[in-house]
C-alpha cells in the first residue's frame, strides 16, 4: 500500500489522499478522499449545487481513462514504493 497527501492553499480550505492498494502484477486499486470547505459566496454556491463533487467525479474518470489507456507504461512519474 502507499499514501499520498497534498495540501491545497488558497481561500477554501481543502485536503485530500490517495492510497494505492496492489491487488497483482498488473491491477492496483486506488482509493481517493477529499475534504473541501468552501470559503468565498461562489464556492459555497458551486459546493451546495454540487458541481465541486461533479469537478472530482469527473477528474477521476479521466485520470481512470488516462492510467487505463497506457496499457501498463509507466508515465516516467513516481514508481516503486512511496
Amino acid at each position: 500500500m502507499s499514501k499520498v497527501e497534498e495540501p491545497v492553499e488558497g481561500e477554501a480550505r481543502q485536503a485530500g489522499m490517495v492510497t494505492f492498494h496492489r491487488l497483482g502484477e498488473t491491477r492496483t486499486e486506488a482509493m481517493f478522499q477529499m475534504d473541501f470547505a468552501p470559503g468565498e459566496v461562489t464556492e459555497q454556491a458551486d459546493d451546495k449545487l454540487g458541481f465541486v463533487e461533479r469537478k472530482a467525479a469527473g477528474d477521476l474518470k479521466r485520470f481512470e481513462s488516462f492510467v487505463e489507456g497506457r496499457g501498463g507504461l509507466r508515465t516516467g512519474g513516481r514508481g516503486g514504493s512511496v
